[in-house]
């Protein structure tokens, strides 16, 4: 990842986090390239969407090919891996959008602004790792379910591995739970039926297995009271390398063949 890091500076000509990025594309640029795949980022005009609003737009995506393409032809003793290359450099693709709104605040005209664009940023950045300490947990949890409870279930530790913290969905408290407080499960949009119902079993695999024959729960946290919703996150990177039932059918449909190329 360092490597991506430093060779993603060397392509966009900056020195450390503080440096200019390049122009981003104009509306123009964007709507010429989507639709007809006119124009786009080259070799010599490495150039990123970093205003998009899913940061595997169609120009991110053809970077990350670019970027692959240069990185394999200059730094091939790290790896030959042109999809783990990819990976990564997408992975690295949210911090440098981080970076590039960060200089966008800096550039606000007044103090007050900056300082309400900062407080701003910071309370999502709260939010964000809240959700990602929790689903952090899901995933040991989950591994820990499919490790050692029943030897059929060791098969799904590798599709766990594979779907890594990402994979796995958020949910937000329910503002009308009451004393009794209920979590809306808020679904990620790439995940199949069959994946979500695998998911959801192993959760109430653990859940389960924490009561004794007597009917009293081992010591921790009690596991949150979560309910199917109607929300929807559609930001989210879909992991790659998963089998294909995993993925939902019409989600997949909805793809370009770059970015069905990239789950492989």
């Amino acid at each position: 990842q360092n490597d991506v890091r430093l060779f993603s500076n060397h392509l966009l000509k900056r020195v450390n986090r503080a440096s200019p990025f390049p122009p981003p594309p104009t509306a123009e640029d964007l709507a010429a390239f989507n639709r007809r795949r006119i124009g786009g980022p080259t070799r010599a005009n490495f150039t990123l969407d970093l205003n998009a609003y899913r940061f595997k737009s169609p120009w991110n995506l053809a970077a990350a090919e670019v970027f692959a393409e240069l990185y394999l032809s200059q730094r091939s003793r790290v790896t030959d891996d042109r999809d783990f290359v990819i990976h990564v450099f997408l992975r690295h693709l949210r911090d440098l959008r981080d970076q590039y709104r960060d200089l966008q605040i800096l550039e606000l005209p007044s103090d007050d602004e900056r300082r309400i664009a900062m407080a701003e940023r910071d309370a999502k950045k709260t939010v964000h790792s809240r959700r990602y300490g929790v689903r952090m947990s899901t995933v040991h949890r989950r591994r820990a379910v499919a490790q050692t409870l029943h030897p059929s279930l060791k098969k799904y530790v590798s599709l766990i591995d594979k779907m890594t913290v990402d994979g796995m969905s958020d949910d937000e408290l329910d503002p009308e739970s009451g004393i009794h407080q209920k979590w809306r499960i808020i679904r990620l949009v790439w995940r199949s039926n069959m994946l979500n119902a695998l998911m959801h079993s192993l959760d109430g695999l653990h859940n389960y297995s924490r009561y004794s024959l007597e009917n009293k729960m081992s010591p921790g946290q009690p596991p949150r009271d979560r309910r199917v919703s109607s929300l929807v996150d559609d930001k989210r990177q879909a992991p790659i390398g998963l089998p294909e039932n995993c993925y939902d059918e019409g989600w997949l449909a909805g793809l370009t063949a770059i970015e069905r190329a990239q789950l492989r």
